[in-house]
């Protein structure tokens, strides 16, 4: 549940809707926005919306009822980064994923997953202090050389092309060691045990 994986935190939104305006420019938001202006002409065609107060709600997975954010710009920023930038610090800049199940709590708008990854990858705190859980990658390590023609080769595949004598693409051969090359005209539903037949 959203609840028990992030434990007991404040209510975000009396910190985000602090300034009054901002329900203000919401209500005013729904007509311009692509999504919320259809809810708001009909909510009776729209059964996981309802209006409340002249302010959009849906419920999340929880059950709650969460507002419904527009996308508007606020002061010069959009809402949705206004939001994300409140929810991210209240939880000490944790990941993506733990900022919008707390967003979640209280708000709801389409793509808010993507938007608050994208929000999670440029944030300067985030950037500077946590390190990165990859692992270190190892030393480069080039192919032997070949010790013959045609021993080594590298293959690719180019096309389609217009039909010709019944092929419609190339299958290049490109010899490792002498860098000769071979085309070979095949077609697009070539299968791999009939190159194996066409190579030897």
């Amino acid at each position: 549940m959203i609840r028990e994986s992030l434990g007991q935190l404040p209510n975000l939104r009396p910190r985000v809707e602090g300034d009054r305006s901002i329900l203000k420019d919401i209500k005013n938001g729904y007509p311009k926005d692509p999504l919320l202006s259809k809810v708001l002409g009909n909510v009776a065609h729209h059964k996981s919306f309802e209006i409340i107060k002249d302010l959009i709600y849906t419920q999340n997975r929880a059950g709650d009822s969460v507002l419904c954010i527009p996308s508007i710009i606020q002061k010069k920023r959009r809402l949705t980064e206004v939001i994300i930038a409140q929810a991210h610090e209240v939880l000490g800049h944790f990941g993506p994923q733990k900022t919008v199940e707390y967003i979640r709590r209280h708000y709801w708008w389409p793509r808010i997953g993507h938007d608050v990854e994208l929000y999670c990858k440029t944030c300067p705190i985030c950037q500077m202090t946590k390190t990165s859980n990859q692992r270190v990658p190892g030393l480069l390590h080039s192919l032997p050389i070949p010790t013959r023609p045609w021993r080594s080769i590298a293959m690719d595949f180019v096309g389609p092309f217009p039909e010709s004598s019944g092929h419609d693409y190339l299958w290049v051969v490109i010899c490792r060691l002498t860098s000769m090359v071979h085309l070979v005209p095949i077609h697009t539903t070539t299968t791999a045990s009939e190159l194996v037949w066409l190579y030897i």
